[in-house]
């Protein structure tokens, strides 16, 4: 066999021709072994075994018979991933086996590989390992090699508070989705105001009314609890104290939303039948300070607290390495502060204060309303763009966090 050159077959790639001796030196370090297949022309292809001159039927010590036997058997457990688990001989060797969750042996895996199911969660440092050259299997946080590379950020009480991150982000979700339909009930309001006649219209404008406060506190309520569930991130992650703000804003505009519910629970604003004291001259212009000064309140935390979570689902994405989606939140930052720009111009400031606009002095109504219903429609596509990207954005973090279920 000394002018004989083979050729080795890897994952389905061809390596060679090698002659004896470069035969005999890779079967020295472990890299060649009786389970791969050689060929001399690349169309018939043997195992190495039948290579009597570098693999004698009864040559090497008991030891190293022993080892390549359980190789080959570990291998063959593999079915049709025995010929992918070959060591290749000129790239990084893929040689890992481990044990998964579901008690299911999977590789060969690349080292990198496995270290970087370990920085996922998908591998633990009791997850046992082997690989060729290895008595028997061993925990991944006893293997020397492995665990003095591996990341050290994902500690089991890591994955509990992502875990926590991830119900509080459902939670927001949710809230959202209950402010939409608050959004829907004010419409509707508007439209029987505006159209409605009569006593059954009134009396249906103000029973939708008290329910859109219901509705309205219920998203608040929603998404503070969320806010809460969101300051339980890992003590490493740099934003917690992005949500602690977060919370506290969802705190006060709770409790605003609370006041303005009872408010309509116990004055005429939703039964006819008890007085209005906001009715009363003596006190309508206090009461109707009151209510701008609280109105312009809830308008500025309304408006601050998407822009602290949005920051703090951003430092989720950086801590978890998702540039894209972390990427993703900071042009939704940017065009969340636009949409709030025209919402602050074109709708909040002219509500309070109609002069505000040089459209006001402007002489006959058609014009003047046409041009102001234009710019609302603008601020109001441009909200309801930013809404539509904010719910798609928390659903791509939701499934970001989903290695990370809540423990009990």
């Amino acid at each position: 066999m000394e002018d004989k050159r083979l050729y080795i077959r890897v994952r389905g790639k061809v390596l060679g021709p090698f002659g004896l001796h470069e035969l005999i030196s890779l079967r020295d370090r472990g890299q060649f072994r009786r389970f791969h297949e050689v060929s001399e022309d690349r169309r018939t292809w043997v195992t190495a075994s039948s290579l009597a001159e570098i693999f004698p039927l009864n040559g090497g010590s008991s030891s190293e018979q022993r080892r390549e036997n359980d190789e080959s058997v570990a291998l063959a457990t593999g079915g049709a991933q025995a010929t992918e688990s070959s060591v290749p001989l000129s790239q990084p060797t893929a040689e890992w086996f481990y044990i998964d969750t579901s008690e299911n042996r999977q590789g060969p895996v690349l080292a990198e590989r496995l270290l970087a199911l370990r920085e996922s969660g998908g591998v633990e440092d009791s997850t046992p390992v082997w690989k060729p050259g290895m008595a028997e299997w061993t925990e991944f946080g006893s293997v020397p090699g492995l665990a003095s590379s591996s990341p050290k950020r994902l500690m089991s009480e890591d994955k509990a508070d992502w875990g926590r991150v991830r119900t509080g982000t459902t939670l927001v979700l949710i809230g959202v989705f209950t402010a939409v339909g608050t959004g829907f009930l004010a419409g509707l309001i508007a439209l029987l105001e505006l159209n409605g006649t009569g006593q059954i219209a009134a009396s249906l404008a103000m029973f939708f009314g008290f329910v859109a406060c219901l509705t309205g506190f219920a998203a608040q309520a929603m998404a503070t609890v969320g806010f809460g569930f969101c300051v339980a991130a890992p003590a490493k992650s740099t934003g917690r104290g992005l949500a602690a703000i977060t919370l506290i804003l969802g705190i006060a505009c709770s409790m605003l939303s609370l006041v303005l519910l009872i408010v309509m629970l116990t004055t005429g604003l939703v039964n006819p039948e008890k007085s209005n004291p906001f009715a009363e001259p003596a006190t309508a212009e206090a009461a109707a300070g009151i209510l701008i000064v609280l109105d312009v309140l809830a308008f500025l935390l309304w408006v601050a607290k998407p822009f602290f979570f949005q920051f703090f689902l951003r430092t989720v994405a950086l801590d978890l390495k998702n540039r894209p989606l972390a990427r993703n939140l900071v042009y939704l930052i940017v065009f969340y502060g636009i949409a709030t720009l025209f919402l602050l111009i074109f709708f909040f400031i002219p509500f309070f204060y109609p002069r505000f606009w040089l459209l006001a002095d402007i002489p006959g109504g058609k014009g003047k309303f046409l041009a102001l219903l234009g710019l609302l429609m603008i601020t109001i596509s441009f909200y309801l763009a930013w809404l539509v990207w904010y719910i798609v954005v928390l659903f791509m973090v939701r499934r970001t966090l989903a290695p990370y279920p809540v423990r009990a």
